[in-house]
């Protein structure tokens, strides 16, 4: 992996089930740490933890040895085996992945002994260790976050379910689509949209009305979003979605739903590559969005996310995971639309866009703003 850090004496390696975050333990300077290290372009970055010291703990932190680089040793005062502990084995390892992919576990002959959160790097804050007994600028106690062993715990079991054999597509695919046909009818062309069997499995299905042609994601909600859980007390009604596209059905071509679904394939991977979210209200980039129908020469710019537009029939999406599935409909709008937006808020362009009845289905159109 190119974006690897120049580390030795790596004593375990594994790769998130998305593709982008290598997790990395390390034996330096008399002591083990944990990394998760990002994609250059995932703007992920780099995150640790002390796992344990290998030899005698210090009796304080020795500001030379961190502006040398070198891996910081756990002061005795919040360290479980002052005198040192054994290396681990790498034969006992194992990493257990968050299921949005942002954060891990490290396992030893199956127990916990270090964690790092989505929520590591902030506040000085950088992960749980099992060997860490007071709060330190390298770890916390494991043992007083109760949250992390039923994390792990439900990703252990999650992980498991998606294992060779499952039938869990299958089911999940028949569920959609029957909750899309039973407000749209019977399909009328379907692509898989996931790199060639890549995991997660996941389809865009077209729809046809007689005023519009209607394009849905279906498996896009397996994963949960990243980041959710910092935005919202309780993320579960927030963290999965599919995505939507209406059209006016004279402006579809071949070409044109070709298009749709190359754009959609690519935004539906969005949260999971830059580590963010989506939701009603945020706007998406797209160069230009691959829908005609501006007036004059106005191009739209990017994709406005709205999760019951007018005019927008209801639709059941099936839950998942215990979790509500949001499904957002992306409506395209101009630059000038999009600057307002970014910089006062999508409100007033929704309302105006509502006003003009430009919403649902996208129809052909002027500026709004």
């Amino acid at each position: 992996m190119s974006d690897r850090p120049d580390y030795d004496d790596f004593l375990f390696e594994a790769m998130s089930p998305n593709g982008n975050v290598v997790a990395l333990l390390q034996a330096a300077d008399d002591s083990v740490h944990f990394y998760l290290h990002g994609q250059s372009d995932t703007g992920f970055g780099m995150r640790s933890v002390w796992v344990r010291n290998l030899g005698p703990a210090p009796a304080g932190f020795d500001p030379e040895q961190l502006r040398a680089g070198k891996q910081p040793m756990m002061p005795a005062a919040t360290c479980a085996h002052p005198q040192g502990a054994a290396l681990p084995d790498p034969l006992q390892l194992r990493v257990i992945w968050f299921e949005e992919g942002d954060a891990a576990a490290l396992l030893e002959s199956d127990e916990i002994i270090a964690a790092i959160p989505a929520w590591s790097g902030q506040g000085g804050f950088h992960g749980y260790a099992r060997d860490c007994t007071g709060e330190s600028p390298l770890a916390w106690p494991l043992k007083e976050a109760t949250v992390i062993y039923d994390r792990v715990a439900r990703a252990d079991e999650f992980w498991r379910s998606w294992e060779m054999g499952s039938s869990q597509w299958e089911t999940i695919q028949d569920v959609f689509l029957r909750a899309y046909e039973r407000v749209f009818g019977k399909q009328t062309r379907y692509w898989a949209i996931d790199g060639g069997g890549e995991w997660p499995p996941k389809a865009v299905a077209m729809f046809e009305t007689e005023d519009a042609v209607i394009f849905l994601t279906l498996g896009v909600s397996i994963r949960p979003m990243p980041k959710v859980e910092m935005a919202f007390e309780d993320p579960s009604p927030h963290r999965r979605m599919e995505l939507g596209v209406a059209i006016d059905r004279r402006l579809v071509t071949d070409a044109t739903a070709h298009d749709v679904v190359a754009y959609m394939s690519a935004q539906s991977n969005l949260p999971w590559h830059l580590f963010t979210w989506l939701g009603p209200a945020h706007t998406v980039q797209c160069e230009p969005c691959p829908v005609g129908g501006g007036g004059g020469d106005e191009k739209f710019a990017a994709m406005l996310l709205l999760n019951e537009p007018p005019g927008a029939p209801k639709i059941s999406v099936p839950a998942y995971r215990g979790d509500p599935v949001n499904l957002l409909w992306m409506t395209p709008i101009t630059a000038a639309e999009w600057n307002v937006a970014r910089e006062q808020g999508s409100g007033d362009v929704i309302k105006l866009l509502v006003k003009r009845g430009s919403v649902w289905p996208h129809r052909a159109r002027e500026n709004v703003v």
